[in-house]
Formats: C-alpha cells, sequence, structure tokens
C-alpha cells in the first residue's frame, strides 16, 4: 500500500491521478498546513525539504518500504512500479517511442 501525504492543491491533486492511472494501491495522509505539520519532526524525518507531495511506498523494492517526494519525482516512480504510462528504458524514453 502507497501512502500520499498530500493536501488538495494542483500537484497534490496530479499525483493522485498519477496513483489512479497507474492503477496502484493507495490511501491520502490529508495534511494541516495550517497546523504546520509539515513543519513537525516526524514529517520532516519522510520530507527533509518539508514540502508537500510525499509518497510512502510500503512494499518498495525488497519489500522495504520507499519515501519518494516531489511530483515528477513520484510520476515517473509510479509508472516504473506499474509498468505503465512510460517506456521501460532510458533509449524510448528519450526519443519517445515504446520499446
Amino acid at each position: 500500500m502507497i501512502e500520499l501525504h498530500a493536501i488538495a492543491t494542483a500537484n497534490g491533486t496530479k499525483t493522485s491521478i498519477m496513483l489512479e492511472e497507474c492503477g496502484l494501491e493507495y490511501e491520502i495522509k490529508h495534511l494541516d498546513m495550517a497546523g504546520g505539520v509539515h513543519k513537525s519532526d516526524e514529517y520532516l524525518a519522510m520530507n527533509p525539504v518539508g514540502k508537500m507531495r510525499v509518497i510512502i511506498d510500503h512494499d518498495g523494492a525488497g519489500g522495504k518500504p520507499v519515501t519518494v517526494l516531489e511530483t515528477l519525482a513520484i510520476a515517473v516512480y509510479c509508472c516504473d512500479k506499474s509498468g505503465k504510462m512510460m517506456p521501460g528504458n532510458a533509449a524510448a524514453r528519450a526519443s519517445g517511442c515504446a520499446a
């Protein structure tokens, strides 16, 4: 199961759409920005930058949790994990062709 830590912003929505499109099982953990949760020690341990949009994949490589932050990095991770929406090798991605 993937945990999505986000707020209802455009980037938070993009991340949840990516998870949906890739068919990955996830749950949303809404963040209380006004309450300063993004500045808490617990949140900063997940994301030292303190920005929104963090996923924790509890079924990461080797069965170990993987933490990914930032919208584009999360999108690439979702594509890699699901095998959907992006060619699997760098040359095909660069040319825009599936290989």
